[in-house]
């Protein structure tokens, strides 16, 4: 199984990225790393899997900060 994500070690590359309009016609100035070897996969996943907990906490806690000022300034 490999994977395939955008350089973010390069600069250039993150500038190229920021800057990209959502055209499929320039993906291709955007460079890409293949990861392939099975601990890097292990890897990515699990920092993969960290990160979209860490959000959804993130999100769930300003959800309920959100819910408790409308609670409190419905009083």
């Amino acid at each position: 199984m490999n994977i395939e994500i955008p350089d973010f070690s390069s600069p250039k590359n993150v500038k190229v990225l920021r800057e990209w309009d959502g055209d499929l016609n320039s993906v291709n100035r955007i460079k890409m790393l293949r990861l392939n070897d099975s601990k890097h996969l292990a890897k990515f996943a699990a920092a993969v899997a960290g990160a979209a907990a860490a959000g959804m906490v993130a999100s769930k806690a300003a959800e309920g900060s959100a819910m408790q000022d409308i609670c409190i300034s419905g009083e």
